[in-house]
């Protein structure tokens, strides 16, 4: 995962994600990688909705496929 901090471009990357949690309001993504575990904020409005998995959609592969 690349993360750009601020926009001079300075970015960190991490490890490979495992997986990515979010909260249902939509302003912390959480987001798990080989070595460490990122809450991110959200400040502002979203670019678009979240949406919730479809229905019968256990947590890891929806969350290994977002990682992608």
């Amino acid at each position: 995962m690349v993360i750009f901090r601020d926009p001079h471009g300075h970015r960190m990357i991490t490890t490979p994600v495992k997986r990515i949690l979010g909260e249902s309001a939509g302003k912390r993504i959480y987001i798990e990688t080989e070595n460490s575990v990122y809450r991110l904020e959200i400040h502002g409005e979203p670019l678009y909705p979240m949406q919730a998995p479809p229905v019968g959609m256990d947590e890891t592969s929806s969350s290994n496929s977002s990682a992608r």
